[in-house]
């Protein structure tokens, strides 16, 4: 009896101690998963394997009817009505240059006074004249040849008079009854003489009995109000062979 007690009580025993014993190791390891309370459910995961990429800005082209400016094939006239040439210049005529008058355009060499002023020294040509038989137009370039008394053109401007008293016996002389002009410039270079000589010289329609000479420059002032120079004379025995120039209306 006793020892049926003591087996009794001895079952009781470990069956109370393997309860326990269950009980701790289920507090403290508790592994079942509610799914209802779980953070992690399925309702709550997004599935982002098939999401679609997101929409560039499709690039729309612009519409050139709407803005010419922005179209590189539109061809926008530029307004030139208030342009009047270089630097705006209200003055600028491009067909027109009012400071030099191309029908008076002989090829002349431009130099420059002590003053700065601009003068004519002409476009050199050579001429022979006979003594007294030759007559030369210098506004038209001809010359009546072997005349002996009235020329019959009546504008000719110099002739070659022979004087046998001296060693150079040619002498210019002018159209004096047809206006026409004389002056000499002694001592002076041919071609040291320009338009600029003309305004301080004194002209006389009356001959004058100098031989004509290398030292000699002579002006004459044409009945049309042309000026020429003559200049660098060699004489033969029967004609002088000569330079002139044109220096200025």
């Amino acid at each position: 009896m006793t020892v049926a007690r003591l087996q009794i009580s001895m079952i009781i025993a470990s069956f109370v101690t393997s309860a326990a014993c269950s009980t701790t190791f289920n507090s403290d390891h508790d592994t079942s998963v509610d799914l209802e309370s779980d953070d992690t459910s399925v309702s709550d995961v997004t599935d982002t394997s098939e999401e679609p990429a997101a929409d560039p800005v499709e690039d729309v082209p612009s519409d050139p009817a709407a803005d010419p400016a922005s179209d590189p094939l539109v061809d926008t006239p530029v307004d030139t009505s208030t342009d009047t040439g270089p630097d705006d210049d209200p003055g600028y005529d491009p067909g027109y240059d009012p400071g030099y008058d191309t029908s008076y355009d002989t090829g002349y060499d431009v130099v420059t006074d002590g003053e700065g002023s601009s003068c004519w020294s002409g476009t050199n040509m050579t001429e022979y004249l006979g003594f007294e038989a030759d007559y030369m137009n210098l506004d038209t370039g001809t010359v009546e040849r072997s005349v002996y008394g009235t020329p019959s053109d009546t504008g000719w401007d110099i002739k070659i008079a022979y004087n046998g008293s001296t060693t150079v016996h040619s002498r210019v002389f002018q159209n004096g009854g047809h206006s026409v002009g004389i002056a000499h410039l002694a001592g002076r270079a041919f071609s040291s003489v320009t338009s600029c000589d003309v305004s301080g010289t004194t002209f006389t329609t009356s001959l004058i009995d100098d031989p004509f000479d290398t030292t000699l420059v002579i002006l004459i002032q044409t009945d049309l109000g042309n000026y020429y120079k003559l200049g660098n004379p060699s004489e033969t025995t029967t004609a002088v062979t000569f330079e002139y120039a044109l220096i200025g209306p």
